[in-house]
């Protein structure tokens, strides 16, 4: 599916190359790709070709912060979010994930809580907010919100995370598998 994806995204590109949104499309696909070098050029480009755009300055940032450089996507995230008004959850989330990734928990609960708010039936608040809570030793509060996560998407595990983590850097992805065993979430 990457393949085609790939192919797909430079296809588009090739029949106009200043569609942003092909440019971000593209940025998705190096990430998953876990090139982040590539990932981050077209996410730049993206947002040269749509300085308004609110979605490729948070995708970028999405792609700074599985980079391993949260300081850099917390300021494209924020922007993406001054840029629209009524953000999804996962602007939210992400930048959950940077205050996660600075060490820097209790911002991480807020931001959790802003996704959950903004979108209350998404699993994935629940996750952070379990990943966050077991971060700050509220066990109580991550083993309830992991609980949470699991009630809709009960596949989600550490293995899973750690199969699946589009984390650059493995030292980020273990702190999060570690806080999730910690939480609750089944081996």
């Amino acid at each position: 599916n990457i393949k085609k994806a790939f192919e797909l995204a430079q296809k588009a590109i090739s029949l106009d190359e200043s569609d942003p949104a092909s440019r971000e499309l593209l940025a998705s696909v190096y990430l998953s790709m876990r090139q982040y070098d590539k990932a981050i050029a077209e996410g730049e480009r993206a947002v040269e070709l749509d300085p308004n755009g609110a979605d490729v300055y948070a995708k970028l940032g999405q792609t700074l912060l599985f980079a391993g450089r949260p300081d850099e996507a917390i300021g494209y995230i924020k922007k993406g979010m001054r840029l629209n008004p009524f953000p999804e959850s996962w602007y939210f989330n992400d930048l959950g994930r940077c205050y996660i990734l600075k060490g820097q928990y209790e911002k991480a609960v807020t931001e959790f809580k802003k996704g959950h708010h903004s979108a209350p039936k998404s699993p994935w608040p629940h996750h952070g907010l379990a990943v966050a809570y077991s971060l700050l030793e509220r066990q109580e509060e991550a083993h309830a919100s992991a609980e949470k996560c699991l009630e809709t998407v009960p596949f989600v595990s550490t293995s899973w995370f750690t199969k699946i983590s589009k984390f650059k850097n493995e030292a980020d992805t273990k702190l999060i598998a570690d806080a999730m065993r910690k939480a609750g979430f089944p081996e």
